[in-house]
């Protein structure tokens, strides 16, 4: 049987770092140890209402901006303005940690680069033969500018 790995490392002579297969998966803010999920802005999964109805400036900025969108909201709903404490919404801002990645050398306040990612998060460095690298594609695309949805 072939495997993705021998694919990526033989055939496409992936040298450098193992091959990091992300899949799709949902935040559990309830379950008993919740893993964190990854949502990258260079690979958006959710729908655009209108594309052509803003022009990117560059994807860093992007995330600076959601990164401030995200903060104030959080400060807001968890202010107790809006009367929400018994709902799951509520829940979601209290127990959620949001980390903002890119690999620029020039981030923004706030962000982190993407290579600290693996440190905090075996599971990117370890293969499904459950062998764990030294080396993450800290450079690659899925990687410039992403989201990290954790527990606090």
């Amino acid at each position: 049987m072939i495997s993705f790995k021998k694919i990526y490392t033989e055939d496409y002579e992936l040298k450098n770092y193992p091959p990091v297969i992300m899949h799709t998966s949902s935040f559990n803010l309830f379950a008993q140890k919740p893993e964190a999920v990854y949502y990258s802005l260079q690979f958006p999964t959710n729908q655009e209402f209108k594309p052509s109805s803003r022009k990117r400036v560059s994807l860093i900025t992007d995330l600076h901006e959601i990164r401030s969108l995200m903060l104030r909201y959080e400060q807001q709903l968890l202010s107790d303005t809006y009367n929400i404490e018994e709902t799951s919404f509520y829940e979601l801002f209290k127990c959620a940690k949001y980390d903002y990645f890119h690999n620029s050398v020039e981030l923004h306040p706030g962000m982190r680069n993407s290579a600290e990612m693996a440190a905090e998060d075996k599971r990117l460095i370890t293969t499904l033969d459950k062998m764990a690298h030294k080396n993450f594609p800290d450079k690659c695309a899925f990687l410039k500018g992403c989201i990290r949805v954790s527990t606090k």
